[in-house]
């Protein structure tokens, strides 16, 4: 499927000049998912221009295979919020291949990608039954962050994920901060637990 589609098909349909870098471009695209975007990097390693980065980045979209997430970027307190996108791949199989990575992960990974599991499935969540909402992310340069926020209507519902199967409430503390930042009313830790374990009156583990 990467081969055939990802890197023949998109290039027929993106008129690409050349499939080699944009194979470069995927592998490393792939590699970053879930990350903040850093056009400069990747276009250092691959030796292309930043703007035909960002273009790659565009076709992705364009065809479905690329999830672009905005960070919140509003804040009365907090001068030094994340202003960069997000960027998730819509498979994590295909992300895998893709990345070249083996099928036995780390821990650290794993929770990496099971923080890209749960923004995709809010994503499609969204779609479904909330199409007016949108997904973000918040984080601040100084270290407090929250994974993903469902806006809607011009509320904030946010989701902290942890690979735990047992949640505490020092989990919580990034969240409380968002839902005081932002006058929100519920969180939620997505984390390995069977059952739903609330961890404060505004805090439940899902």
């Amino acid at each position: 499927y990467v081969s055939l589609f990802l890197e023949e098909e998109i290039r027929v349909e993106a008129a690409l000049r050349n499939v080699g870098v944009f194979a470069q471009f995927l592998h490393l695209a792939a590699a970053e998912s879930g990350n903040a975007l850093n056009f400069e990097k990747i276009s250092q390693d691959i030796g292309v221009s930043r703007n035909t980065i960002s273009s790659y980045y565009q076709i992705l979209e364009d065809c479905l295979v690329g999830e672009r997430v905005e960070p919140i970027t509003q804040s009365e307190t907090r001068k030094r919020l994340v202003k960069t996108a997000k960027y998730l791949l819509f498979d994590l199989g295909i992300r895998r291949v893709s990345a070249k990575l083996s099928t036995k992960l780390p821990n650290e990974l794993m929770g990496h990608l099971f923080e890209e599991y749960v923004g995709l499935e809010l994503l499609r969540f969204i779609r479904l039954l909330a199409p007016r909402a949108s997904l973000r992310f918040w984080r601040d340069l100084n270290g407090p962050e929250v994974d993903w926020v469902v806006e809607h209507q011009g509320e904030y519902l946010p989701f902290e994920v942890k690979w735990t199967q047992k949640p505490t409430r020092s989990h919580t503390k990034h969240l409380h901060l968002f839902l005081k930042e932002y006058n929100a009313k519920q969180g939620f830790i997505v984390c390995r637990i069977p059952h739903r374990q609330k961890l404060s009156d505004t805090i439940d583990a899902i």
